[in-house]
């Protein structure tokens, strides 16, 4: 599946992913797959497109979770909606 990064709440360390129907999927950080020797999340960039799978549905309380996220090839697709970031403090 492929959608964009609408939504980061970096102090909390989670947000949403939206595709270009419209909906939308819950992230935490942790499921973005891990790059470089160090082995730190990668942290998401707004408008950013990317690839994931979706966790287990049985799981889930309420949005279904992307996981296993990475960078997609796919190009920004106009209008898929406004893209918020909030850090500590907001």
């Amino acid at each position: 599946m492929v959608a964009q990064v609408t939504t980061f709440i970096e102090n909390r360390g989670f947000g949403f992913l939206t595709d270009s129907s419209g909906e939308q999927y819950f992230f935490h950080v942790t499921n973005f797959l891990r790059e470089g020797a160090e082995g730190k999340e990668r942290k998401p960039k707004l408008g950013e497109m990317v690839s994931f799978e979706l966790a287990d549905p049985v799981r889930l309380g309420r949005k279904p979770q992307a996981v296993k996220i990475r960078p997609s090839d796919v190009a920004v697709q106009a209008g898929i909606g406004a893209l918020v970031c909030l850090k500590g403090g907001e």
